[in-house]
């Protein structure tokens, strides 16, 4: 009821305001200043009472009603406002209780479906029919679960969408996002799914409005999407722990029999094939190891990202380092082991963005013999930690000289070897301020070539020519001689091992 001319202020969005005119009786025309006020503030209709105070509407105030999509409501001098109050309120009774039993019947047919037909997708392909639009359900770890529709017009799994953006936008309730090069409106709610780990369930609006039921039934059913997620996760987590123990034991030997290692690996849903290769490996980071918590975390989303089968390889953690097993097919195609390794990089580096290395056993060809490439692996990863070696792979069977150099035990004949070639290099260059030692190591990374070993230095080829004769002349050697380049350079590998 508006009898005050400053009543924009006390309106909310929605309302139906109603007046006998009584604040405009000496100036009509000042309505036509309240018309846009309502029309920002959201008012649904304005009600007035003509022949009391107001003779009628000025055309002024009808024209800004029809220009601002104000509903303009002549009411007859009889109506008692209590009555229109009352009409007005049975009617939205009715709707919100026809609503509301429509709402019931929405969440029945949704959780009967996922009861009765199973799970996520069930549930997700009721939540399409009902509110006749594409649903994605997206975890924590930025998995998406799509609808029938959503995939078909995305193209899944050939698609190329940002998940984790789209589930941080929808929290937001409505957002937009671009897909086949159109922009949709997204309807999306926050699902609790464990402790501080949340899902966005998402409507994408493509063949229809959302409505407002939409969104109740949205907010409604939602729980019953944060129910099966933690189920699931439960389940994965028992189920973890089950194929952890399988893995652990099955690299370091404590399978004996093949027929012992089928049994374990098809009870934990890993099934071994025939037929199949495999070498094991094990992460080197280039830094600092994650702590195991991170290990953990990583491990997690990998598993929910694929099944093992679509990645070929099993991953674990035995005594705070990350391992896997790789699986090679009995029928390898040419270029596939390269294909292979740049999978298991990529997928690695989804989970941990810090730089590694996977150091890599020699591949067996019966599934008994891991516990052999499993030890190689960690040897290799050793001889990275030692050397400082940096690279994406590497495997046991291509470090040359390194493996060799690492059965060197330490002590004073090693200590000898190396002082003889590289004391007085380093005394002169701590002398004299001067990089013969760098240049040298340059030099036999540049394969002997003076004119690239310039170039690598970023300086003049005389001052290589310069700086290699001084090196021949404190060491006493020739560096055109083999015998002589090969000892420096063992020195050299020796020197850059961290011992």
């Amino acid at each position: 009821m508006m009898e005050v001319p400053d009543v924009t202020q006390w309106v909310r969005p929605g309302e139906f305001l109603m007046t006998t005119g009584y604040p405009f009786r000496d100036n009509p025309e000042a309505l036509a200043d309240l018309i846009p006020q309502l029309a920002e503030r959201g008012v649904a209709a304005f009600g007035i009472k003509t022949k009391r105070y107001l003779t009628e509407v000025p055309e002024k105030v009808l024209q800004l009603a029809d220009e601002f999509g104000l509903p303009l409501i002549e009411l007859p001098p009889p109506t008692a406002f209590s009555d229109v109050v009352r009409e007005v309120m049975e009617r939205v009774l009715v709707r919100e209780a026809d609503q509301v039993a429509e709402l019931q019947d929405r969440f029945y047919r949704i959780s009967q479906s996922m009861l009765s037909e199973g799970g996520l997708e069930a549930f997700l392909e009721a939540l399409e029919r009902t509110v006749n639009n594409p649903v994605a359900l997206i975890d924590s770890s930025d998995r998406p679960h799509l609808s029938t529709l959503l995939k078909k017009m995305i193209g899944y799994p050939d698609h190329h969408i940002d998940w984790a953006q789209l589930r941080q936008e929808g929290k937001l309730g409505l957002s937009f996002c671009t897909l086949l090069d159109q922009q949709i409106r997204i309807y999306g709610i926050e699902v609790s799914e464990r402790d501080r780990h949340y899902a966005a369930l998402l409507v994408f609006e493509t063949n229809r409005e959302f409505t407002a039921l939409d969104t109740l039934t949205l907010d409604r059913v939602g729980m019953l999407a944060g129910f099966e997620l933690a189920n699931r996760n439960a389940r994965r987590s028992v189920e973890a722990k089950y194929i952890d123990q399988f893995l652990q034991d099955w690299l370091v030997g404590r399978i004996v029999t093949r027929t012992d290692l089928q049994l374990r690996s098809e009870a934990c849903g890993c099934p071994l094939d025939i037929g199949t290769a495999y070498h094991a490996g094990v992460i080197h980071w280039n830094g600092q190891t994650p702590n195991i918590n991170v290990l953990r975390s990583g491990l997690t989303k990998i598993r929910s990202m694929a099944s093992t089968s679509e990645m070929n390889m099993l991953l674990t953690i035995i005594d705070n380092e990350l391992a896997c097993i790789c699986s090679i097919p009995q029928e390898d195609m040419p270029g596939q082991e390269d294909k292979r390794r740049s999978s298991m990089i990529r997928i690695l580096q989804s989970a941990f963005p810090k730089p590694f290395s996977i150091c890599a056993g020699p591949t067996v060809y019966s599934s008994e013999l891991l516990q052999e490439s499993w030890d190689k692996a960690r040897r290799t990863a050793v001889l990275c930690r030692v050397f400082a070696l940096e690279g994406d792979w590497f495997d046991y069977g291509k470090l040359g000289v390194y493996s060799l150099l690492d059965l060197i035990p330490n002590g004073p004949e090693l200590d000898e070897f190396k002082g003889r070639f590289l004391r007085p290099l380093r005394e002169y260059d701590a002398k004299h301020e001067t990089l013969l030692m760098d240049t040298l190591k340059v030099y036999f990374q540049c394969n002997g070539n003076m004119r690239r070993t310039a170039e690598a230095l970023f300086t003049h080829y005389n001052t290589v020519v310069y700086r290699l004769e001084r090196v021949r002349a404190i060491l006493g050697i020739d560096l055109e001689d083999a015998d002589d380049r090969l000892q420096l350079q063992i020195a050299i590998k020796l020197h850059e091992s961290i011992r």
